[in-house]
């Protein structure tokens, strides 16, 4: 039964009430010592259930100055909630005081966290917390309450579902703890839970099938943080263990929680937009069995049709992707270290979290993809931008890693991936069954259409087409041809880059290395050129290639010129590329329209035509195309492998901050069960 007492009465004479929770907390944070003479006051106080909206917000609507005035009590709570969280339990009401103890620091915590007259964050909230004298000894025992309150060990006895509970408090509490002021690098109480046994705990959570799907997923957004905390600066033992573990427990479930994930994300993208009427299939063939990707949450909440629909999916996209992304900073460790994890991410998702997830039989590797294409198709804000180029940079480290990169042309993995559609233009429908290499140049096609704007986004576009320069080296370097692939689609819109780059050269010049985008698209167009016998199918591709560089020809004529070095131009901002060496690029492109402007005129008055239609220039070249003479292009595949020092570093600072808030909006600790 809650229990209640008299506060006051109102107007018409009655009394009104208090929950004995709030009567409590509230006195505590006036100051008031109400354990003083009751011995049983912190076991009575812990069994009550906590308010915890009511909790974060007395001590969030608190000024600085009078949390510090009241210091002696706030101390004294934390205290005695670490204490209660290192008994030994005997039974369900332990449990019960542990996880309202837990609870009630949660909110405590984030309430302080939240503080911005803090000058000296660690500092301060150490010293509110603990006095810094005991700073050592009450957080080295916190850190050992909450091992202990994430094992099941630790109570035989009590209810199964009293400890899931208390877990789920726990790994809020680490969250919060962790994120701190959403600074996670910044926040040195991090020192005391940089400790292998806490990672084991994370990880045998993460491994238990007892644990449901969601907090799963919460347990991996908690070891981003963690994984990440300083890993410049000094070792990171979490980082470490995260990626040198082998136990194949806590990495399955990581990989099917992970996974499931990704799908249950892209069906927040379909929530705003059902593009499945648009799509060709929805379905990927693997192995013997056709394994479905899911349903949609929902249909569409917006209204397709309304007045106000495009703005109001605009609006609904801008708050995209959602909260959970913050699980990508543990995929891309995994990815970027763990063979083991390598291995698993191409096995279909077995582990089931007790039938909540409809995702059993799905590939985690695949369901990445689909959902990387909803990102990538419109970062609309730092927040986007900074996950969709982590999406990039987990990309290029698959097209680095050979074993990975052999999975993207496995025969054995051949489908079709369900990419966004929900604007136009779209990719191009397909039917037939193609390698994952095909999707991953679709998703890299898909951002290069769909973010050329007056900002650009010069990082990300490096990213994109450096992925799709790695998959073209590989493909050249293993003989690995792709059958079936919309060659021409790729020619268009890496053409129309190009075309989009010399158009706004001089301002996009300004922001960054103009040149080296440049200089990545001629390479990747040189590619398909010289080694046509390699990247390309057919024939017909290769002339749909060589019509294109026709048909653009004042785009390369444009470019010749702003490629020629120039007495006095002014540097750059950022490049690197020194331009003759990108006219050098040129000499196989200025060939060919040179030697297909006079073939194509010869064609024409050898067929007695006046007016060319595009159809007759793809026959002239097709007719004359093998006389064509190029030059040897070396090293074309070449490339500098991708380091995350010193080169990311700023950018995963940052990315740990918008993953730190995200995690904290996810699990949302306000929140009145």
């Amino acid at each position: 039964m809650t229990q209640v007492s008299p506060r006051s009465r109102g107007g018409n004479g009655k009394a009104t009430y208090k929950e004995k929770v709030v009567e409590l907390y509230e006195a505590l944070l006036r100051g008031e010592e109400p354990f003083k003479n009751d011995p049983q006051f912190w076991s009575s106080l812990f069994l009550l259930k906590v308010k915890r909206n009511f909790l974060y917000t007395l001590v969030h609507d608190k000024s600085e100055e009078h949390l510090l005035s009241v210091r002696d009590s706030i101390s004294n709570i934390f205290a005695q909630c670490v204490e209660v969280m290192n008994q030994p339990t005997d039974g369900l009401m332990d449990v019960l005081r542990q996880t309202n103890a837990i609870v009630a620091l949660t909110c405590i915590l984030r309430a302080i966290f939240t503080k911005s007259r803090f000058t000296n964050f660690s500092f301060d909230v150490v010293n509110l917390l603990t006095r810094l004298q005991n700073a050592d000894e009450r957080f080295a025992k916190l850190e050992t309450g909450i091992e202990l309150c994430l094992s099941r060990d630790h109570d035989p006895e009590s209810s199964p579902d009293a400890v899931k509970e208390r877990c789920k408090a726990t790994i809020r509490l680490l969250v919060v703890l962790v994120a701190g002021n959403d600074n996670v690098n910044q926040n040195n109480l991090n020192g005391y839970l940089m400790k292998q046994s806490l990672c084991t705990a994370i990880l045998n959570v993460i491994a238990d099938l007892n644990v449901d799907y969601n907090e799963a997923k919460v347990s991996i957004m908690l070891i981003s943080l963690l994984s990440n905390y300083n890993k410049y600066e000094s070792k990171n033992v979490v980082l470490t263990q995260l990626i040198t573990t082998r136990d194949a427990g806590p990495l399955e479930r990581m990989v099917t929680a992970i996974g499931a994930g990704f799908l249950d994300m892209r069906a927040d993208y379909i929530e705003i937009k059902d593009d499945s009427e648009s799509s060709s299939t929805a379905l990927l063939s693997y192995f013997t069995g056709l394994f479905g990707w899911g349903l949609s949450k929902s249909e569409s909440r917006l209204q397709f049709g309304s007045n106000d629909w495009e703005k109001e999916m605009d609006e609904a996209l801008a708050e995209m992707p959602p909260k959970q992304s913050a699980m990508l900073i543990a995929f891309y460790e995994l990815i970027n270290a763990n063979p083991t994890f390598q291995q698993l991410i191409q096995r279909p998702l077995m582990v089931c979290f007790g039938n909540e997830s409809p995702y059993t039989e799905d590939i985690a590797l695949c369901a990445f993809m689909s959902y990387s294409s909803f990102v990538l198709q419109s970062p609309r804000s730092k927040r986007s931008v900074g996950y969709s180029k982590l999406v990039l940079l987990i990309f290029l480290r698959i097209c680095e890693d050979s074993s990975l990169c052999d999975l993207l042309y496995s025969p054995q993995l051949l489908g079709e991936l369900r990419l966004c559609r929900q604007r136009l233009p779209a990719i191009p429908a397909t039917d037939a069954p193609r390698p994952l290499a095909c999707a991953v140049l679709d998703i890299m096609l898909i951002f290069i259409t769909h973010n050329m704007r007056k900002k650009l986004e010069i990082d990300l576009y490096r990213n994109a087409l450096s992925i799709i320069h790695r998959l073209m080296s590989y493909q050249v370097k293993r003989k690995a041809t792709i059958v079936g692939y919309h060659w021409s689609h790729l020619w268009q819109v890496l053409l129309g880059f190009v075309r989009f780059l010399i158009s706004h050269y001089e301002r996009i010049a300004t922001e960054g290395d103009v040149d080296e985008l440049l200089q990545l698209s001629v390479t990747i167009i040189n590619m398909c050129i010289v080694h046509n016998d390699t990247l390309l199918d057919d024939d017909e591709s290769y002339v749909n290639l060589l019509y294109e560089i026709v048909r653009v020809k004042p785009t390369f004529v444009a470019l010749a010129q702003i490629s020629s070095p120039k007495l006095g131009d002014p540097a750059r901002k950022g490049s690197a590329t020194p331009p003759q060496r990108r006219g050098m690029d040129l000499y196989n492109i200025e060939h060919i329209i040179s030697h297909f402007d006079e073939k194509i005129e010869l064609w024409k008055a050898k067929n007695k035509i006046r007016t060319l239609k595009p159809q007759n220039v793809i026959d002239a070249i097709y007719e004359y195309h093998d006389q064509l003479e190029l030059r040897p292009a070396e090293r074309l595949e070449q490339f500098s492998s991708y380091s995350e020092v010193p080169g990311e570093m700023a950018f995963f600072r940052n990315i740990l901050r918008i993953a730190a808030i995200d995690t904290i909006c996810e699990v949302n600790i306000q929140a009145d069960d």
